[in-house]
C-alpha cells in the first residue's frame, strides 16, 4: 500500500516538480522569518503539496491531470493560508488510500505501522487528532469491502484510534479534561478566503458525478473497485466536514489539501480546464 513515487510515470514526475516548486517559493517568501525557519517551512510545503498531489490521485484515480492541477492550485494557498501540519495532511491522505488499495492487495504487517504511525503523530493537534479516528474508522471499514481480507484490521483500528487518543491528551492541558483535546477551538470567525475554498470544494465534491474507473492496481493490475472508490471519496469527505464543524479555522487550514483536490477533479471532470484526461501511463 505504501510506495514511493515512480519517475517513470509522467504525473509523478510533474508531482516531484511542483513539490521542489512550492518549497522554493514557501522559503523566497518566508525568508524575513530566518533562513533555518524558511527552509523548514519550505520543506514542509513540498511535503504538503505531494499530499495535495496525492489526495487527488487517491480520490480521481483515471485523471491524473487533476492531480497536477490540485498540486499547483495548493502553491498559492500554502502562500495565503499557511502550511498544514503534515501529520494531519496524510492522515486523510491514507484515509483515502487504505479505502480504495490502488495496490490491489490487502495491507501488510508494515503499511499498517506507517498507518498507525501516521494516525497517532496526527494526534498532535485537535484537528489531526479527528483525522486521526477518522483513519482508525478507515482502516476498520476496509475489511467490510470487497477484495483480500484485511488480516489485523479491526486490531490496527483500535491501535490507531487510542494512539492518537493518547497523543491528543498528552498533547493537550490534560487538567481540563476532555474539552482540552481541541484546545485550537478559536471563536472568531473564519478568514472569508477559507470559507469560500471550503464551500466551492464542498459544492465540487457532492456535485462531480462517480464513475467507474478503468485504472487498474499498481501491483495485482486488477481493476480498480467503484464501490471502493465511493467509500474513499465518502468518508474523507464526511471525516473533512467534522473536523471543519468541530474546530472551525484550524479544521479549514488543516484539510485545505481535500478541498483543494474536490476543485481540481470537478474542473477537469467537466473539461473547464482543458488538461489531459485518462490513465496514467508509465514511460518506456
Amino acid at each position: 500500500m505504501i510506495r514511493a513515487l515512480d519517475p517513470r510515470y509522467r504525473s509523478n514526475l510533474h508531482a516531484l516538480a511542483l513539490s521542489a516548486a512550492a518549497a522554493l517559493v514557501l522559503f523566497l517568501v518566508s525568508t524575513d522569518d530566518g533562513v533555518r525557519q524558511a527552509i523548514s517551512i519550505g520543506f514542509r510545503a513540498g511535503a504538503a503539496t505531494v499530499g495535495v498531489w496525492a489526495m487527488t490521485r487517491e480520490l480521481d484515480p483515471d485523471h491524473p491531470s487533476s492531480a497536477g492541477l490540485a498540486a499547483s492550485l495548493s502553491i498559492p494557498a500554502w502562500v495565503v493560508f499557511g502550511v498544514p501540519e503534515l501529520m494531519a495532511i496524510f492522515a486523510l491522505v491514507l484515509t483515502a488510500r487504505v479505502l480504495l488499495r490502488p495496490a490491489g492487495h490487502a495491507p501488510h504487517f508494515v503499511d499498517y505501522l506507517v498507518v498507525f504511525g501516521v494516525g497517532v503523530a496526527a494526534g498532535r493537534t485537535g484537528a489531526g487528532w479527528l483525522l486521526g479516528l477518522v483513519l482508525a474508522f478507515a482502516v476498520a471499514r476496509d475489511r467490510g469491502l470487497e477484495g483480500e481480507p484485511a488480516h489485523g484490521a479491526r486490531l490496527t483500528a483500535l491501535a490507531i484510534a487510542a494512539g492518537t487518543t493518547g497523543m491528543a491528551v498528552q498533547s493537550s492541558d490534560t487538567s481540563s479534561g476532555l474539552g482540552s483535546l481541541i484546545p485550537i477551538i478559536d471563536p472568531a470567525l473564519p478568514s472569508i478566503a477559507l470559507i469560500f475554498v471550503v464551500v466551492l470544494g464542498l459544492l465540487a465534491a457532492v456535485t462531480t458525478p462517480p464513475y467507474v474507473p478503468v485504472s487498474r492496481a499498481d501491483l495485482s493490475k486488477a481493476p480498480l473497485a467503484p464501490r471502493r472508490l465511493q467509500s474513499a471519496r465518502r468518508i474523507t469527505l464526511v471525516g473533512a466536514i467534522l473536523v471543519v464543524l468541530v474546530t472551525r479555522e484550524p479544521g479549514l487550514v488543516v484539510t485545505a489539501h481535500l478541498w483543494i483536490a474536490w476543485i481540481a477533479i470537478a474542473l477537469v471532470a467537466r473539461r473547464i480546464v482543458p488538461l489531459r484526461l485518462g490513465p496514467d501511463t508509465r514511460r518506456r
